[in-house]
């Protein structure tokens, strides 16, 4: 039996205390019944999971979401993530329990596979620790958590490179580089997919010692597979694609979060410009992309400086090019916007005008720069003399932090007022005395901090004790990205409240529109910007109570701000999603650019409403209500909602509008099934749900054209009874099903033979 002190020294039981203690400090709140809350996890993510989950359980799995825009594609919705495993722990655990496995097992992911590729490139085990904590805990990784379909994507990056890196002299490794592109692709991002394959092979032709001919035909191979396999993820969801709006969008639309140049200080300090847990936001962080930026600790940049320092450029390693190239290359691309020429680049290569955010290509730059942050510490050697420079440079560092810090404590007021009688500041649209103190408190403390992660970081480099500087450098970066999360209390994820329980069932099985994302101010958007930009810097309603007890969240998920209407069974004509049908989109339109994830503002007098069977409007009265609505009729009056009743036609009526007396009804996302009696013979059946090509319909057992009427779904039905069935095939999907199991069981034989024949 193995003793206590040598299970220490095994890399095993170092690597998982490593992951178990820091995530631990990461996650704490979680193990206090807390979890996290914000953007598109809370509008988007989760109650697409709480709702794919609902009806598993029922034995039904969801093709098809009847709650939202009247309707769409589910299955073919891959930011949905419907068949990534996540999907299982909303299954068996309550929302809240699965939405923290989910953080948590993720982390795991990214630590794992990141610690796999450092030990596999730099063949050395701590600082093959330091790479996963500096990936787990990165600026990319920790973003994504506010919104998990980029998390379950992005955590699989380092996992492609590593099986990349082996693959041309590995067959099983191209399996699994195939399996780990469909998970990717399941989780809910193409987008990097394809920055995690060009990754891996960038760096797999580096490291290559086969001639290229040999390495690019284990590559095409791979290809084939990976596309054979992948089928039943790309297959549908192209089709999705290239029938939604992005396809319309702008090209200012498409360089949306592009990088500004000044936000680079932000790769040094990463609170400079804001700090969404402090409420700060300034300079170009008014209008950029929240939080954008790269952190590799003060130690690590300074090591990649380091590596770049020779006499001679011709006599830099092969290995430091690479990644200087990748770097620099990554980084101007995501300048998007900034970088001349870019409409140029988006009009030759139509990719990059259908996906979003050039600085999401800083995905890259994070694994490139971790794997050359850790490299170049591995091989530094630090002078004496350089040693002493950089201790009393960081001590001067952290000594004007306090003292600034001193300043900003005993006489900021005063040095304010003094600046102010010089610069005028005051007279300035942004600058006031309670902004400034903010920012400068939250740069200096940013100063502070580092600075003594970095002494204390450099003094245990010099002296070789690289287990402590991994573990400083592991809680450096933890730190600073920290300020990305909101905690909050689990039962905001509750899925029967009495407020919520109230509006269905005043509603029951009909169609409404709710204000609450319908006019701008009172949407999640509006919060969330409340949240990051609080007092000073806004009259923002968000205050210290609200960031303990989340209220607000809470009655925005029992007013049916979409998507959470679909949680409750409640269907409406708007919604949140990634991909926004054209045709539908179109209907509703009256600005002049397309709308990318929901529908233009519906006004609730819309001709529309009346002809897609809406009968209420959902009204939250804790905001100002401006419109004039004593026109309608109030149906009810709850606590802070108020229903009313507008003028609508039936969702299953005749060709004139009359509505459809139904004797049996029966209906789940893939299925609908209707009885009824057409004594007056007449020729038609009009159903207010968006049309698909997909769906079929059997009248009285027989197969009918279901046509596209005015956008919504149109069928013959014969004279007397009338069984109707609607079923919702999406060809796409089961096309690529097909495939990648027909691929899946051939690879399987192939190996099976193949490990036959060797054994034999």
């Amino acid at each position: 039996m193995i003793s206590f002190r040598k299970l220490l020294k095994t890399k095993q039981f170092q690597f998982w205390v490593f992951f178990i203690l820091f995530i631990s400090i990461r996650f704490l709140p979680f193990f206090l019944g807390k979890t996290l809350v914000f953007g598109d996890n809370y509008s988007l993510m989760i109650p697409g999971k709480i709702f794919t989950a609902q009806w598993l359980k029922q034995g039904v799995f969801p093709l098809w979401n009847p709650h939202i825009f009247s309707g769409m594609p589910w299955i073919a919705d891959i930011n949905q993530s419907v068949l990534y495993p996540s999907t299982l722990l909303f299954v068996i655990f309550s929302p809240v329990v699965a939405f923290n496995l989910l953080l948590i097992s993720h982390a795991f992911i990214a630590y794992s596979g990141m610690y796999l590729l450092a030990q596999k490139w730099a063949k050395d085990h701590w600082w093959a620790l330091l790479a996963g904590a500096l990936w787990m805990f990165s600026t990319q990784i920790s973003g994504s958590m506010n919104n998990f379909s980029t998390l379950q994507s992005l955590v699989w990056l380092p996992w492609l490179a590593y099986f990349g890196l082996q693959l041309v002299k590995n067959n099983s490794a191209k399996v699994w580089f195939s399996i780990v592109v469909v998970l990717q692709f399941l989780g809910g991002y193409p987008q990097h997919v394809l920055y995690g394959i060009g990754l891996a092979v960038l760096l797999s032709l580096f490291k290559r010692s086969i001639s290229f001919t040999k390495w690019l035909k284990s590559w095409l191979l791979t290809a084939i597979l990976t596309l054979a396999i992948s089928a039943v993820a790309w297959v549908p969801f192209v089709d999705m694609l290239l029938h939604s709006t992005r396809m319309e969008q702008t090209l200012a639309q498409s360089q949306g979060g592009s990088l500004k140049p000044v936000m680079l200080i932000k790769f040094v300090l990463p609170y400079f410009f804001d700090n969404p847990a402090a409420g700060m936001k300034w300079g170009p962080a008014w209008s950029g992309h929240p939080n954008v930026g790269i952190y590799a600790t003060w130690l690590g940049w300074l090591a990649v400086g380091a590596s770049l320092l020779t006499k001679k450029l011709k006599k830099l390693s092969k290995e430091v090019v690479l990644f200087a190239v990748i770097t620099v290359v990554t980084l101007l691309f995501s300048l998007g916007q900034y970088l001349p020429g870019f409409n140029l680049i988006q009009l030759l290569f139509p990719l990059f005008k259908i996906a979003r955010m050039p600085s999401m290509l800083m995905i890259v730059t994070n694994v490139v720069v971790i794997l050359w942050s850790i490299v170049a510490l591995k091989k530094w050697r630090i002078s004496q003399l350089s040693y002493k420079l950089l201790l009393w440079l960081g001590i001067t560092i952290l000594g004007a932090g306090l003292m600034g810090l001193g300043v900003w404590r005993y006489g900021f007021d005063e040095v304010w007022q003094m600046a102010d009688s010089f610069f005028s500041l005051s007279s300035s649209p942004f600058h006031t005395l309670g902004r400034d103190k903010v920012i400068l408190f939250q740069i200096l403390r940013n100063i502070v901090l580092n600075s003594f992660f970095f002494i204390t970081s450099l003094y245990f480099f010099y002296r070789k004790k690289i287990s402590l500087v991994v573990a400083i450098l592991a809680l450096e970066i933890l730190i600073n990205t920290q300020g990305l999360f909101y905690f909050a209390p689990g039962e905001i994820y509750d899925t029967s409240t009495q407020n919520s329980q109230q509006i269905t069932s005043q509603v029951g099985s009909d169609r409404v529109l709710t204000r609450n994302s319908n006019v701008p101010y009172t949407n999640y958007d509006s919060y969330w910007e409340a949240m990051v930009v609080r007092n000073p810097f806004s009259d923002s309603f968000v205050d210290e109570r609200e960031l303990l007890e989340f209220d607000h969240v809470k009655n925005l998920r029992d007013g049916m701000t979409p998507n959470w209407n679909m949680v409750f069974g409640l269907s409406t004509v708007h919604g949140y999603t990634t991909l926004l049908p054209q045709d539908y989109a179109h209907l509703w339109q009256t600005s002049e650019n397309p709308r990318i994830n929901f529908i233009d503002r519906v006004e609730p007098d819309n001709e529309l409403l009346k002809q897609w069977a809406v009968k209420y409007y959902l009204v939250d009265t804790w905001f100002n209500v401006e419109e004039d609505l004593s026109k309608y009729e109030l149906a009810a009056d709850f606590d802070r909602w108020q229903l009313y009743e507008l003028d609508t036609l039936a969702r299953f009526r005749f060709e004139d509008d009359v509505p459809v007396e139904i004797e049996n009804f029966n209906e789940n996302p893939n299925t609908i099934e209707l009885v009824f009696d057409n004594e007056s013979n007449r020729q038609y059946l009009v159903m207010a749900d968006r049309y698909d090509e997909d769906w079929q319909v059997e009248v009285n057992g027989e197969l009918v054209l279901v046509e596209n009427y005015q956008g919504m779904r149109r069928i013959e039905i014969q004279s007397g009874v009338n069984e109707i069935t609607f079923n919702y095939v999406p060809r796409w999907f089961y096309l690529g099903l097909i495939i990648s199991s027909l691929t899946m069981i051939g690879t399987s034989l192939i190996y099976s033979i193949k490990t036959n024949i060797i054994n034999f």
